[in-house]
């Protein structure tokens, strides 16, 4: 399992490099868009919802997810994700 900022998008040819053989947890059981950036009060210039994902937690394709989602607060400019697992 790992998890990050890699700031890709999910469009990027960089996701699907990086995707390669492992499961994106938010895709895999997470519901939505999921987008974690920008986010809203940390930007010099407001905007009125968080445009991308940016922020990313993969694992082996030998375990499934249980749920996903984006937190409620994150850094300085940006939401978190959270994927819970049935370990």
């Amino acid at each position: 399992m790992v998890g990050g900022g890699f700031n890709i998008t999910g469009q990027s040819s960089g996701d699907e490099e990086l995707g390669r053989g492992v499961v994106d947890s938010y895709r895999g059981a997470g519901w939505g868009f999921g987008h974690t950036f920008p986010e809203l009060e940390a930007r010099s210039m407001p905007t009125p919802f968080r445009l991308i994902r940016i922020d990313y937690i993969f694992h082996s394709g030998d375990t499934r997810g249980r749920r996903a989602y984006v937190g409620d607060r994150g850094g300085p400019d940006r939401r978190f994700l959270v994927a819970e697992f049935p370990f």
